[in-house]
């Protein structure tokens, strides 16, 4: 199994913060969120990392100096969103591959649950009821696949939270490439990685496994940091610790 994590965006929400930092590079104490991620994906067992870089790419190559990860570039980070990244590192990405958001905070025991699916395709999410417009939410068909993936699905069809960890098989990436160089390419260069699950959902099912209560945090705002630090973190730093 490889990794790949999109870590090409600015976080532009987080304020002044990310002016001359991109938000993967944000601390958590004792070490920044990539730093956090490159450890748990090495607990996971998982060597093959890449990075695809946007904002900053040299700050975030620094701050994974101390990893063995190959690195892509997408130097058109503030005019595209996170499919076209994926696009970027498609040579690293074609044989299959774990794709995370450089944003998330997780406990480092749900890697093995997308890795151990035997399901080519998986994503994780957190089942809830109530969830607001930020929020990237999951409908699922009777099967549990994916049969929707939205931000505008409203709460009372979702099953729950996109985390923003994914397992793609190579037949399935592929197919994502071809969607960017196939599809009316300048739309889908603007688009999030989930809206493409939407696309390829019918001919490339996407198991949906749920976290079981897991702590995780996505980093969006100033105030989802501040959790993250003061719950969160603390949390998936100390699973690390007693299993390595």
């Amino acid at each position: 199994m490889k990794a790949l994590i999109l870590a090409a965006g600015r976080g532009l929400r987080m304020g002044a913060s990310t002016d001359a930092l991109p938000k993967c590079l944000l601390s958590l104490g004792p070490e920044t969120i990539l730093r956090f991620q490159l450890r748990a994906l090495q607990w996971a067992g998982v060597r093959d990392v890449a990075i695809v870089t946007g904002f900053c790419a040299e700050k975030v190559r620094a701050g994974a100096a101390d990893f063995c990860v190959r690195f892509y570039h997408n130097a058109e980070y503030d005019t595209t969103n996170s499919l076209y990244s994926f696009y970027c590192a498609r040579e690293f990405a074609r044989d299959g591959t774990l794709v995370l958001n450089s944003d998330v905070v997780f406990h480092p025991a749900l890697l093995p649950l997308l890795i151990k699916s035997e399901s080519p395709n998986a994503l994780l999410y957190e089942p809830r009821s109530a969830m607001g417009d930020e929020e990237m939410k999951i409908a699922l068909d009777g099967c549990g696949t994916v049969a929707r993936i939205s931000k505008l699905l409203a709460s009372d069809e979702a099953a729950g939270e996109n985390l923003g960890l994914v397992k793609f098989g190579p037949a399935t990436a592929d197919a994502a490439f071809e969607i960017l160089v196939q599809q009316q390419p300048e739309r889908f260069r603007r688009l999030w990685l989930p809206e493409c699950i939407n696309h390829l959902a019918g001919l490339h099912p996407f198991r949906a496994i749920p976290i079981g209560g897991l702590p995780w945090t996505e980093i969006d705002f100033p105030d989802d940091l501040e959790r993250a630090r003061n719950t969160i973190y603390p949390q998936c730093a100390k699973a690390l610790r007693e299993t390595c």
